[in-house]
């Protein structure tokens, strides 16, 4: 199987299953989701029924709130895609999200591919006991390998991956989450894509509304 993500059209799904050349979309980012799909293909074709009967539901699919959730801003100057994936977090699934914002890479209906600013707003990763801090300072690979622009971090075990973050990248820290809004709603620009996760504890949840809030507003403005 292989799965490109396209900014403002989900993912590109390539699969051989039985033999056969499947090429399909579905509606949200994500490796994860891709292969989660590949299930549902399974399935229906063991039922003999044909990808045509049920491809348009494959690619209305969207993710949930907390949990890969999509928001398209159509600003003056650019597009905003915010990606909400703030439920949980654990290392896995933070180095998998990582790498999802690192694929996005073109908006429809421009003639060549661009890439788009990538910005990650990241919390801590709860209940890791002694290796909290190691574990969280290995994020700068993902990060780095998917090639993020900008980092805002918050809470006490970000610090150790902030603290070995070049630069250039960072965005701003903060020891709890409501650090982030200012330094963060400041720095978007169109154009950009946005990806937030943090375990639960870390209450991301008023930064997924500040931001939604402030896109918003900024979307309407330009419409009026």
């Amino acid at each position: 199987m292989s799965a490109g993500d396209i900014m403002g059209l989900g993912t590109l799904v390539k699969a051989t299953h039985d033999g056969d050349e499947l090429e399909y979309s579905i509606g949200t980012h994500g490796e994860h989701h891709a292969l989660n799909s590949l299930a549902v293909v399974a399935a229906m074709n063991s039922y003999g029924i044909e990808l045509e009967q049920y491809e348009q539901y494959l690619a209305d699919f969207r993710a949930t709130a907390g949990r890969g959730q999509e928001k398209h801003y159509q600003l003056v100057g650019g597009r905003v895609l915010f990606v909400d994936e703030s439920y949980n977090a654990n290392p896995l699934s933070m180095s998998a999200t990582l790498g999802t914002l690192g694929k996005i890479f073109v908006q429809p209906n421009w003639p060549t591919p661009m890439v788009p600013r990538r910005i990650a707003i990241i919390g801590d990763m709860r209940e890791l006991g002694e290796a909290a801090d190691h574990l969280h300072r290995e994020l700068r690979g993902p990060i780095q390998a998917s090639k993020i622009d900008k980092v805002f971090a918050c809470g006490p075990h970000m610090r150790a991956l902030w603290d070995v973050l070049p630069d250039n990248i960072r965005g701003a820290y903060a020891e709890k989450s409501e650090g982030l809004i200012a330094p963060l709603l400041a720095a978007i620009a169109p154009g950009d894509v946005i990806m937030i996760k943090g375990s639960l504890g870390t209450r991301m949840a008023p930064v997924v509304e500040a931001v939604k809030a402030h896109l918003a507003e900024w979307e309407k403005a330009g419409k009026q």
